[in-house]
């Protein structure tokens, strides 16, 4: 049953109950009628410069791994292995031309195609057909302004509708001069160990990235 949302936000006062925050049935709902249809930012196309260069993120609770191919296209697929559902990419960021499942050994190339099924003659009987379980695609995916987003949704409006007004703010800071902008420094993370358990989880990660405008032939480099 789901939860009634309505009067839970008092816009004309500025008021949100703290219903919000703690409720699991309202966090699903979250879930299902926002993360599962929104479009959501992945990451910096600076963050995967190269061929074969990844970045794990997530999209609302779903693991997801984005990937530049051996072939320079950036694609975006669920982090999970097509065979039993086994995290497939552990690390972070790297660069890397194939990635193997750790549970049975399923391998797939950086452009998300399945390449290596051990004993495929002897489980499967040569019948598998590989092309058909390769890792899954996010539903949309595009670049704004070297931003990454992708959505769940087949049928969401284009990303440049979606985002509406918000793009002026955008180019404000990411298209403010020739060149654009770059992501430097790395992954941050840390524990908090906490009581509350129940509203905090004890292990907190988050990424803190600095950013600097990139390099350009005819400007001087400049950091902020």
């Amino acid at each position: 049953m789901e939860t009634d949302t309505h009067g839970l936000v008092d816009a004309e006062n500025g008021l949100i109950s703290r219903r919000i925050f703690i409720e699991p049935d309202i966090y699903q709902q979250e879930l299902e009628r926002i993360f599962a249809r929104c479009w959501l930012f992945l990451c910096h196309e600076s963050q995967v410069p190269q061929h074969g260069d990844f970045f794990t993120t997530y999209m609302g609770e779903d693991p997801v791994l984005v990937v530049r191919d051996t072939a320079g296209q950036v694609h975006a697929f669920l982090n999970v292995c097509r065979h039993r559902g086994n995290r497939l990419c552990r690390a972070d960021a790297g660069n890397a031309a194939t990635f193997t499942c750790a549970y049975h050994g399923w391998t797939y190339r950086n452009d998300g195609r399945l390449v290596g099924v051990p004993y495929l003659k002897e489980a499967y009987h040569n019948e598998l057909d590989r092309e058909r379980w390769g890792l899954a695609p996010v539903a949309q995916l595009d670049n704004y302004k070297g931003l990454f987003f992708a959505t769940f949704d087949p049928n969401a409006p284009p990303l440049r509708e979606y985002l509406g007004e918000v793009a002026w703010y955008l180019d404000a800071f990411f298209d403010r001069r020739e060149g654009g902008v770059e992501v430097i420094g790395g992954m941050h993370k840390w524990v908090m160990p906490t009581r509350a358990a129940s509203c905090f989880p004890r292990a907190m990660a988050t990424a803190s990235s600095a950013w600097a405008p990139t390099r350009s032939p005819t400007l001087p480099h400049r950091r902020f």
